[in-house]
């Protein structure tokens, strides 16, 4: 699973990469929460059904690419530590 249009991630990147996924998959299931709250919250008021889409929008966007950059760096390989298990 990659974050960004356009781009992949390289199997040879990940560490591991069942625990990359699920935490990807975590990511996205927090940040589509927001979005089932606004719509349940549209029942009752279609005022805080717009401020939760814009709530999401405008400060869940920044929060899932620093999270997503935090699982990318905690799950990719460090290159220099494979060469030297490689050299020994």
């Amino acid at each position: 699973m990659w974050f960004w249009s356009g781009t992949t991630v390289s199997e040879d990147e990940i560490s591991d990469i069942p625990a990359y996924n699920r935490a990807n998959g975590i990511m996205w299931i927090c940040y589509s929460l927001i979005f089932w709250l606004s719509t349940i919250a549209g029942f009752w008021s279609m005022n805080m059904a717009a401020w939760g889409l814009m709530t999401g929008c405008l400060i869940g966007t920044p929060i899932l690419i620093i999270a997503y950059r935090q699982i990318y760096g905690r799950y990719k390989k460090n290159n220099r530590t494979e060469e030297q298990r490689n050299e020994t």
